[in-house]
């Protein structure tokens, strides 16, 4: 399932992603799927945004990072709900049940724009520009009204 949602996603790579998610739309990066019960890594793909291209990474041994920046690791179960929408992207990091793993030295905002990226990649992101045109102003000055 992971395989094939990062290959939808990389099929929509152009200048519009590369221009969104600099500096960040043309690095190599892993996913990691873990085992149920820590019982060691079950899959992993090695993502070269920049050729484009995704390999399967799970002869890589533990902490060798095949020219990889980043890595986000989970169990298996965690990365079903994520992609079912069973669970949200962010609250899997909140809950540590997805990890973020860096292999270099970068500014703050980096991670944030990193996982991000991952969530459109997967067709998982939260924000849908459309919902916006359901939004209704506010009255100022006055009570909140609910309804």
């Amino acid at each position: 399932m992971m395989a094939a949602r990062l290959l939808s996603g990389m099929a929509l790579l152009d200048s519009r992603f590369a221009s969104l998610w600099q500096p960040c739309s043309r690095e190599v990066f892993l996913v990691t799927v873990t085992a149920p019960g820590g019982g060691g890594i079950a899959a992993r793909w090695r993502v070269d945004l920049a050729a484009p291209a995704i390999i399967s990474a799970s002869g890589l041994a533990p902490g060798e990072t095949g020219g990889a920046q980043w890595d986000i690791i989970g169990s298996a179960d965690t990365w079903k709900q994520v992609l079912d929408g069973g669970m949200n992207l962010s609250v899997a990091f909140r809950a540590r049940q997805l990890r973020y793993c860096d292999t270099g030295d970068v500014a703050a905002s980096v991670p944030g724009i990193r996982v991000a990226m991952l969530g459109e990649l997967l067709g998982i992101t939260v924000w849908q520009p459309a919902e916006a045109d359901h939004l209704v102003a506010l009255p100022l000055g006055g009570p909140v009204p609910f309804r």
